[in-house]
């Protein structure tokens, strides 16, 4: 009986050990199986080189847990019992809410960036054409065959499907392999309404245009060199801005007269010794206001008039485009002047007057019986302005969508406006300077009587001969932009006012009046048998009643 009582205990004691050794191979083998699987987890049994897989006084290599003696089938953190994805092997893995193993951060690119804001002026205004950024490593063009990087300026530049992004020599020219240290990014100009689309305007708008302020940044997507791959741009941008168009003009200018300063670009010609050339001036309007004449020459595409064929219509001219701090409807008295106030004075006149006469006097190959000036809105106002209270210092003028009122003016600086040959701009739907008196600026209107087709009304009427006016129906579809009626100006330095009113209408002894403007003039202007345009009939006048021929026609 106690021998076969003992055989039973024995074969009992055999099959727990075998089924123990049974336990821990199938334990070893499920976490061999889990380290092999390439999941980011944690094995729950250490790689090779780990001394902390197995107890102190264990026999086992680490690297061969399954062979563990019976006893030591449970890992002494109790980890083998942890569920086959647990990602840590920590006391209380047996929680399963561990978070995953973080990632490594990738690389932030820390190098300062030397930034080329390239600007040029459009017949909306100044707009941002293309950053050109200047790294200190060497860029593989792999590294911007995509929109791997997006230049910054109070909101992201450009647009992913327009942006064109490539490698450039040192002299401006694309490359299309290899690698440089020059990245450019160009961006196509958009304008709609009353802005530039993709956020390329470098101005914001506050009674007049100032430079766009705030952070510049630099994204980089997936920007790749050496291998390394940079998503963030730690490093600081050092910017500077260009006006390629503005290269031939000095716009350090300034002049004081009374207490007031008067900032001023100029353009000059070559000119032969001994010869002499006339004189363009341009008197901005009330958005161009400030201290830096590169918004004169932008803001209004200026530009044009120190280029062809405006220049050669005058044989080679100087251009003087002076610039107020504010408008140059500011009074001496404050505020604005009302149409009918004959007292109420710009501010900046005596200044602009002396301006201009000193520039004629210091500059002896100025021709000064060809001085002519015209400016738009309200510079249009400040050419009317210096018209009638300089008379024949110039030999004509060009006011384009001014405000007008004769009731602002003495009768002997009317006088003065009738003695100057003029050619006046204008678009029918101009709502800021209504041509009809019913402005929506306050300033312009007093009573019906403030507008330009009065103008020219006025000046046949009171005997000036030698005056036209060209009146466009508005301003949309110039190179299939439409822009406010209010921008007149656009055509005059695109070179297209040609077209003219009448000289006589339906008014008593054929007097033209304001039923008689027509939008669709096709009447020209002859000069001793030319067709001229308006640039090529003002070049024509001296200040002495004198005239010459046109060139370049």
């Amino acid at each position: 009986m106690k021998q076969t009582f003992r055989k039973i205990l024995t074969s009992i004691i055999s099959i727990v050990c075998i089924c123990t050794m049974l336990f821990a191979v199938a334990c070893g083998e499920e976490a061999n199986n889990s380290a092999d699987s390439g999941t980011t987890s944690v094995s729950s049994v250490a790689p090779a080189d780990s001394s902390s897989a197995a107890p102190a006084d264990s026999s086992v290599e680490p690297d061969d847990s399954s062979a563990a003696p019976a006893d030591s089938s449970v890992e002494p953190d109790d980890s083998s019992a942890a569920p086959a994805d647990s990602s840590s092997a920590d006391d209380d893995s047996s929680s399963g809410s561990q978070e995953p193993a973080e990632l490594p951060t990738p690389p932030n690119y820390s190098k300062d960036v030397d930034v080329e804001m390239v600007i040029g002026g459009y017949d909306g205004g100044a707009a941002i054409e293309k950053i050109i950024l200047t790294f200190e490593d060497e860029i593989p063009i792999s590294a911007v065959e995509t929109r791997s990087l997006v230049f910054g300026w109070g909101g992201d530049l450009g647009n992913a499907n327009t942006d064109d992004i490539y490698l450039s020599n040192a002299r401006g020219r694309r490359l299309t392999r290899g690698s440089s240290n020059i990245v450019v990014i160009e961006y196509t100009v958009t304008y709609s309404g009353y802005g530039f689309g993709s956020n390329l305007s470098p101005f914001t708008y506050n009674e007049r245009n100032n430079w766009k302020t705030g952070a510049y940044t630099l994204k980089m997507n997936n920007f790749t060199i050496d291998g390394n791959v940079y998503t963030n741009f730690t490093g600081r941008l050092n910017v500077t801005r260009s006006v390629p168009s503005i290269e031939n003009w000095d716009i350090t200018g300034t002049h004081t007269k009374n207490g007031q300063t008067i900032s001023y670009a100029t353009y000059s010609p070559k000119v032969p010794d001994g010869e002499k050339r006339p004189l363009i001036i341009w008197l901005h309007g009330a958005g161009e206001g400030g201290v830096d004449p590169t918004i004169v020459l932008v803001g209004n595409k200026v530009v044009p008039l120190s280029e062809d064929p405006i220049q050669s219509y005058f044989g080679g001219a100087f251009v003087l485009a002076p610039q107020n701090p504010t408008m140059w409807m500011d009074t001496i008295e404050g505020g604005r002047p009302k149409a009918y106030d004959l007292d109420a004075h710009s501010k900046y006149f005596e200044a602009l007057e002396d301006l201009i006469r000193t520039y004629v006097a210091n500059n002896p190959k100025i021709d000064a019986t060809r001085v002519y000036v015209g400016g738009c809105s309200n510079g249009g106002w400040c050419t009317l302005e210096v018209v009638s209270r300089m008379g024949t210092f110039f030999a004509a003028a060009y006011p384009i969508c001014a405000p007008y009122a004769k009731a602002h003016f003495t009768e002997a600086n009317f006088e003065n406006l009738t003695k100057v040959p003029m050619w006046i701009v204008a678009a029918n739907n101009d709502t800021t300077v209504n041509l009809n008196g019913d402005s929506t600026y306050p300033v312009c209107n007093v009573d019906g009587i403030a507008h330009t087709k009065r103008l020219y009304i006025d000046m046949l009427e009171n005997g000036n001969q030698n005056v036209y006016c060209t009146l466009f129906a508005n301003v949309n579809n110039v190179d299939g932009v439409s822009y406010s009626g209010h921008y007149s100006w656009v055509y005059a330095f695109r070179n297209e006012v040609q077209y003219v009113q009448a000289l006589t209408g339906s008014g008593t002894n054929g007097a033209f009046t304001k039923n008689d403007y027509v939008t669709n003039s096709t009447r020209t202007v002859q000069y001793e048998g030319t067709t001229v345009n308006m640039w090529q009939w003002l070049s024509t006048f001296k200040n002495d009643g004198t005239r010459i021929a046109p060139l370049a026609v």
